[in-house]
């Protein structure tokens, strides 16, 4: 998806957003609170990731709810395969 995140008080807490990647472009940010996956409340960093994984291979659009600033928003970030995504960088680069 695009983003790096870390737990505390088992709220996850977007750290660092890929420019370019597709958490950038449905919109999160630095900061953003990721409340639930699907509608399922996310209880920490390890519960996060295993919600977003249940629901299938790279390609698979990821319905997250998330705090941002004072307001809460729905959004879809369709994931991706992180080392396609690395390569066509790097690809792009030579």
């Amino acid at each position: 998806m695009g983003i790096n995140a870390e737990e505390a008080h088992g709220r996850v807490f977007i750290t660092r957003v890929t420019p370019g990647s597709p958490a950038e472009k449905a919109g999160l940010k630095l900061g953003d609170l990721i409340l639930t996956v699907k509608k399922n409340a996310v209880n920490g960093l390890a519960d996060f990731y295993r919600k977003v994984w249940a629901l299938g291979n790279a390609g698979v659009d990821v319905p997250l709810s998330i705090l941002q600033g004072n307001e809460i928003r729905d959004i879809k970030v369709h994931s991706g395969n992180r080392y396609q995504f690395l390569r066509f960088k790097l690809e792009q680069k030579i």
